[in-house]
């Protein structure tokens, strides 16, 4: 918990609108907001990273804004992504589903994931489960045909001309991370294994489900690797699995390439628009 702490809005929402939603979040904890510029605020005194930011995230979604939470003033050296509605334009288990007609059935258990509403583990499971028998060679033809978020390859060129490190870290299917991360060039990827026999999957993954809690052991991992803290880190999510990562990192971004207002999505490479990250640029 820090004494002072910045959120800093981006996106279609009027900023007064957006201030009297952040200043009765934080009046359950007692802090105090005072706006600093035209979308910008100070937090002052102590605040709990986690509530604020998973009060947040379902506002944030909803309206199509991007919300940076600073607790740091440190230079940003590393940059960690989620992937799925964050650095691509979908869910991709709820699109693979669509394509073998089980869409409703695991949309509704990705939302309640995504929410808070079910657990991580027993949502991915469960949708696993429904998935079994499917033929990779059909995966790998939806892999194909992907759509990257607008904006993430020249965000991620950026990041690397700045050589500011980067990760994927992600509760999905590392079949399609590996895609992601090839195409972006991006380092380091942390996501969860699938079991395949026969070309198929069994519908049960390959060691530990990385989630809420497996997100940090890698931030903490990917800290190691690259010889920083986790002060230097952004990390960039937009589901309720993430939160733990978003709280523990020295900047952390709300954004999803899927808001519920379509009209006010934001590209992904304006994030380097805020002043905490324009040393990425």
């Amino acid at each position: 918990m820090n004494e002072k702490s910045v959120v800093r809005l981006l996106g279609a929402v009027p900023p007064d609108r957006f201030g009297k939603h952040l200043a009765t979040v934080c009046a359950a904890q007692q802090t105090t907001v005072i706006q600093s510029d035209a979308a910008g605020w100070t937090l002052d005194g102590a605040i709990d990273p986690y509530l604020l930011l998973r009060e947040l995230l379902p506002w944030t979604r909803n309206e199509g804004a991007t919300i940076l939470f600073s607790q740091s003033e440190r230079p940003v050296r590393a940059f960690l992504f989620d992937l799925d509605a964050t650095l691509t334009t979908c869910e991709f288990l709820d699109t693979l589903a669509d394509e073998l007609g089980l869409g409703n059935r695991i949309r509704q258990l990705t939302q309640a994931a995504m929410d808070g509403k079910m657990d991580f583990a027993a949502s991915y499971r469960a949708r696993l489960e429904l998935l079994a028998g499917t033929p990779v060679d059909r995966i790998d033809t939806l892999i194909a045909r992907l759509q990257l978020t607008e904006g993430a390859e020249r965000l991620c060129e950026a990041l690397h001309r700045r050589r500011i490190a980067t990760a994927i870290v992600t509760g999905g299917y590392a079949r399609v991370g590996r895609a992601v991360q090839r195409r972006l060039g991006i380092r380091t990827l942390y996501a969860t294994e699938l079991e395949e026999r026969a070309g198929k999957l069994t519908g049960r993954p390959v060691g530990k489900l990385v989630d809420e809690t497996e997100k940090v052991r890698a931030l903490d991992d990917f800290c190691l690797r690259n010889g920083c803290q986790r002060a230097d880190c952004t990390v960039a999510g937009d589901g309720a699995n993430d939160l733990r990562m978003l709280a523990a990192a020295g900047q952390a971004v709300l954004y999803s390439a899927l808001p519920a207002k379509r009209s006010n999505a934001t590209s992904i490479d304006r994030l380097l628009e805020f002043p905490e990250l324009a040393a990425a640029e």
